[in-house]
């Protein structure tokens, strides 16, 4: 299919008249990126870089004119089950090529990206799913019984889809191949991208609200920090429905990258995809750098390609730091601070800061650009450095607020600052570095 299907905003223009002008993406090769949309990225990579291969998953292998023919073709068969602007698609499944694909596929059609968490339990999920109301659910085999019971039992029932063999609802492969590729809705800015549920530090699951110019706004205070680039290969080995793993989709995209993805982590299926795919950067949580290291056969030599490592989400132990360190010294390691409402990065340690015996590995590390943080009181009264209060941030980053929940987002970004309901302790430096009591 020639690669004038794939259109932009306007319908008449290829790639929706987005900027041609090149952005330096750090040192490797340069990207065209627009700054007002998620899908801007997949519009350019296609035009720019149709040929390279943009996503791997297992014996699948996508070129990026080939994934974006995919995503719009997708995105054209959401629209006829009824998917109108701003209307959720929800995803329950383990991460593949097909996940990423809907993800896009649902920003490509207009829709709002509200992922399942496969970890809740089915009331967690019921109440997740009433809440969001999503138009469309997707399920793979592993979850379409359970799609299929939470979906009859919704007030308004979403049209199903199955990926991988699953029964019952639309077969996604059959979806995708009997439309064209439609143009990209042009939604960007402050329209709503995402959904993500997260049950903060008041109970029941509530989904944190993110627009595109959230997401980008993260990505762009990041981007320079850490190397994103067109040269990157990324591994998804994380649950996507977690906004720390997700929002690499997102990224890696932006800058023209590779995406391989895994179903869910697996240590040595880690190794292996490093080694055979030279990936060279990846998003862990601390359980699952310890399992990496407990492998057999965990051989430095082996993963010479891998140069950032970011990590996140729970305390990093400073002796786990040091063990990578040492068996891994070629790869920068990153630490990042944050939650779901910040989009969802708030600050970061960075490499230069990863120093054996160094006390900064206990930090949060230091606020990444074009954000604001403070330690205030009940009464919102900034406190001096080394006081107990609550950690406040103010930015591009901050949420538009939580679905259908307008008092509590009242009360959570009062002032024109983020209340993170996280109690720390901040010992801010000379270098601006902050110390928290959920890392001493």
């Amino acid at each position: 299919m020639p690669r004038s299907t794939i259109h932009g905003g306007d319908g008449g223009n290829a790639y929706g008249g987005l900027a041609r002008q090149p952005v330096a993406q750090g040192p490797g090769r340069t990207h065209r990126m627009n700054a007002q949309s998620l899908t801007a990225g997949l519009i350019v990579a296609a035009q720019d870089r149709g040929d390279a291969i943009a996503v791997v998953d297992g014996g699948h292998r996508f070129t990026w004119i080939q994934h974006a023919q995919r995503v719009a073709s997708l995105a054209a068969g959401f629209r006829t089950l009824g998917l109108a602007a701003g209307d959720r698609v929800a995803i329950l499944a383990d991460s593949s090529h097909r996940y990423i694909e809907a993800c896009f596929a649902t920003l490509w059609a207009g829709g709002v990206w509200a992922p399942v968490n496969s970890r809740f339990a089915p009331p967690e999920m019921r109440e997740m799913l009433e809440d969001s109301a999503p138009r469309i659910l997707i399920a793979d085999a592993a979850h379409a019984e359970l799609a299929a019971e939470l979906a009859a039992g919704l007030p308004r029932p979403p049209a199903l889809i199955r990926m991988g063999g699953a029964a019952g609802g639309a077969d996604y492969e059959n979806l995708l191949a009997a439309h064209p590729p439609a143009a990209d809705a042009g939604r960007g800015g402050d329209d709503l991208a995402c959904l993500f549920y997260t049950g903060g530090t008041t109970g029941r699951a509530k989904g944190v609200a993110l627009s595109h110019g959230n997401l980008l706004a993260s990505i762009g205070n990041v981007s320079p920090l850490i190397g994103f680039d067109a040269a990157m290969v990324h591994l998804h080995c994380g649950p996507l429905f977690h906004l720390g793993a997700g929002g690499r989709l997102f990224a890696t995209t932006l800058h023209g990258g590779r995406h391989v993805v895994l179903p869910r982590f697996d240590a040595a299926a880690v190794l292996r995809a490093i080694r055979a795919e030279g990936v060279t950067m990846a998003v862990v949580v601390p359980a699952m750098v310890l399992a990496l290291l407990e492998q057999p056969d965990f051989v430095p030599e082996s993963l010479g390609s891998l140069r950032t490592l970011s990590y996140g989400a729970a305390p990093m132990p400073q002796a786990l730091i040091e063990a990578l360190l040492r068996r891994l010294p070629q790869v920068g390691l990153v630490q990042s601070y944050g939650q779901t409402e910040l989009s969802p990065v708030a600050t970061m340690l960075l490499p230069g800061d990863h120093v054996a015996g160094s006390p900064r590995l206990r930090s949060a590390g230091r606020a990444v650009p074009n954000v604001e943080l403070r330690i205030a009181d009940a009464e919102d009264r900034p406190l001096p450095p080394s006081a107990v209060g609550e950690v406040q941030v103010r930015g591009a980053i901050v949420m538009q607020g939580y679905w259908q929940r307008p008092e509590e987002t009242v009360q959570a970004l009062r002032g024109g600052w983020m209340h993170t309901a996280t109690p720390d302790t901040s010992m801010r430096t000379a270098s601006s570095i902050w110390w928290t009591g959920s890392r001493t």
